[in-house]
């Protein structure tokens, strides 16, 4: 069971992201509404946030994930006001360059052209963008 939680108006969402790069860029999935999102989903009950990450990242492109480090944590705070979500996402970075054939709703953005793409959450460009080093906390609202 996702940890999806309505509390009165809001909905709570517990989810991971992946960054994940491969010699020709980042690995992200293309939403029919014209944006990308790095790999990942809602953590199920009973799971931690790494277990989660391994999980999506095998269910989405077929790769087994042993290692990623945590990067930041990502409070996002969206919709309207009478049905509010409050996101909380862990963000790991697979610290290797993968070679996989991608299925087809997966691109791979070059590094030098992130800026110019739609990437939801617009903050992830930052933690993509981030030398290596502690975890950041990026609040949204």
């Amino acid at each position: 069971m996702d940890l999806t939680i309505l509390l009165d108006e809001v909905t709570l969402n517990i989810r991971v992201a992946v960054i994940i790069k491969t010699a020709k860029g980042y690995i992200f999935e293309k939403n029919p509404k014209g944006y990308l999102f790095t790999l990942g989903g809602r953590v199920e009950s009973g799971e931690s946030s790494f277990e989660a990450a391994q999980r999506e990242v095998q269910e989405e492109i077929g790769f087994k994930m042993e290692e990623a480090a945590f990067v930041a944590i990502i409070e996002n705070f969206f919709g309207p006001a009478d049905a509010r979500v409050h996101e909380i996402c862990f963000v790991y970075r697979h610290e290797g360059i993968i070679t996989t054939d991608l299925p087809s709703e997966f691109v791979e953005v070059d590094e030098k052209s992130l800026d110019s793409q739609n990437i939801m959450p617009e903050a992830m460009k930052k933690i993509i963008a981030r030398p290596k080093g502690g975890a950041m906390h990026i609040i949204v609202k």
